[in-house]
């Protein structure tokens, strides 16, 4: 999970998870990381758009980019290695978290393939509560 990480998603949220401005917000105690698995999937599959808050700050343009893409369509993205990068994020710097089985991410990426487009966290916070 760690080496996916460092080459797919550490350009915008750094190798230790602070985010970077004007790219993305921080993963690091991030809410969205240590919360529901299948939010945090559902981004990482279908992608985000729009402001998002982590820990009581809003996040918009300029302060990060209008959205962030999913790597659902991307077959090099097993759920083997979706798991893996799932996990290391729900579990590194000051995340304490579940581990993400790959059959979680198969049953996750079937409702995501269902969803259109990119996710907001108005729709993302409606989702979590079906959910539940």
């Amino acid at each position: 999970g760690k080496e996916i990480y460092a080459i797919h998603c550490s350009g915008c949220h750094q190798m230790n998870g602070n985010g970077r401005e004007p790219l993305a917000p921080p993963l690091n105690k991030s809410e969205w990381v240590t919360g529901s698995p299948e939010e945090l999937g559902l981004i990482v599959l279908n992608g985000m758009r729009g402001p998002v808050e982590v820990n009581g700050v809003t996040y918009q343009p300029p302060m990060i980019q209008k959205q962030m893409p999913g790597i659902g369509q991307n077959s090099a993205f097993t759920d083997e290695k979706v798991a893996a990068v799932l996990s290391f994020v729900r579990n590194s710097w000051n995340n304490q978290a579940s581990f993400v089985s790959p059959e979680e991410v198969e049953v996750i990426r079937e409702k995501a393939e269902s969803m259109d487009g990119l996710f907001t966290q108005g729709q993302l916070l409606q989702l979590g509560k079906a959910l539940q």
